[in-house]
């Protein structure tokens, strides 16, 4: 399935747009992380790599990401979710 979509500036970046039936039909949501790879020049192949949590530390309040297990956010034990 080919799609087309304009690349957009926000900040120092360009952000790329994907619509929420495509997301959903490939398991992507949001703290998915996804990769991609250069194939040549102006062909990427995009990746999901993995869903991401955050969390933070209970006691220092530092946050941290974490990558989830079976689709689930599991929070280590000292922590709770960001």
């Amino acid at each position: 399935m080919s799609l087309q979509r304009k690349a957009r500036r926000t900040g120092d970046s360009l952000s790329v747009g994907i619509p929420s039936h495509v997301a959903e039909l490939h398991s992507i949501d949001e703290g998915t992380v996804l990769e991609f790879q250069p194939m040549e020049k102006g062909v990427f192949k995009i990746i999901a790599l993995a869903k991401v949590c955050k969390v933070r530390n209970k006691e220092t309040g530092k946050t941290e990401n974490i990558k989830a297990q079976n689709g689930k956010c599991i929070v280590p034990k000292g922590y709770e979710i960001a």
